[in-house]
């Protein structure tokens, strides 16, 4: 195999095996970094300009990374500009999630970080035919590097304390997975591209979730937004539960002055 087909993954052959050994290999690799940083930012001995230094570190070579791999695909593979736009929400999530983390943008970082977090997670736990070859090619590696960026930086500023999120922000998670779906969903078709045969957003894979008779989409957005939910609950269930009673006395205010004008 020649340099440039390792870089372009011409040189690897499709094995067909959906959990294969690169898979396997690559996913321990990012559980343990994932875990070994979370740990790091959890440990008070260490002081919080160090942490901070390492985070900084990691979003800034998102960045580079990002140019970088798209550099390569103009030059060895001949990308066009539909190949290089960030239709997928992984191609946006790497520019966008490390450009927040340094910008520290409150709002930024509950618009995506919650989605970008979850669609990397599934990304791993649904690999599909992604790492399902003989050899870890550059556009394997640039996929394994994008979703470990993507999990690392919201994971340690979490873990920093420097992100903190509850259910309270659903409403603005809502309007960054909108931006997501109109990116892999709109601007296609607007390019002149089929929905169906670009599944960007793999909202008609089927799977995990299915239901007879009901379009795949809907099902994979209302279950989505059902985790997102639940995840923004955890993350910050006192937070959450003080929201939810707000909401909740706003409903009966709302039911009282009704039934006290009717």
């Amino acid at each position: 195999m020649s340099f440039r087909d390792w870089l372009t993954g011409d040189g690897v052959t499709n094995t067909g095996i959906e959990y294969s050994p690169i898979y396997w290999a690559t996913l321990s690799i990012v559980l343990v970094v994932l875990v070994s940083l979370i740990v790091f930012c959890t440990i008070k001995k260490i002081p919080y300009k160090i942490k901070q230094n390492v985070l900084i570190g990691v979003a800034i070579f998102q960045i580079f990374f990002e140019i970088f791999w798209r550099i390569i695909f103009i030059v060895f593979k001949n990308a066009t500009f539909t190949t290089l736009w960030p239709m997928y929400p992984c191609n946006l999530g790497g520019i966008i999630v490390p450009i927040i983390c340094l910008l520290n943008s409150k709002k930024g970082k509950d618009l995506f970080y919650v989605f970008a977090f979850v669609g990397a997670c599934l990304s791993f736990a649904l690999p599909g035919t992604m790492y399902s070859f003989d050899f870890m090619a550059f556009p394997l590696l640039k996929s394994a590097l994008q979703h470990t960026g993507i999990l690392i930086i919201p994971a340690m500023e979490y873990a920093m304390g420097k992100y903190k999120t509850s259910i309270k922000e659903f409403p603005l998670l809502f309007v960054g997975c909108l931006i997501h779906f109109l990116n892999c969903e709109g601007i296609d078709e607007w390019l002149g591209l089929d929905p169906a045969t670009n599944d960007y957003m793999y909202l008609r894979q089927g799977y995990p979730f299915e239901i007879p008779g009901i379009p795949s989409p809907f099902v994979t957005i209302t279950f989505a937004l059902i985790i997102f939910a639940i995840l923004l609950f955890a993350l910050g269930p006192k937070e959450s539960i003080s929201e939810i009673k707000k909401w909740t006395n706003n409903i009966k205010l709302s039911f009282t002055k009704k039934e006290a004008n009717s």
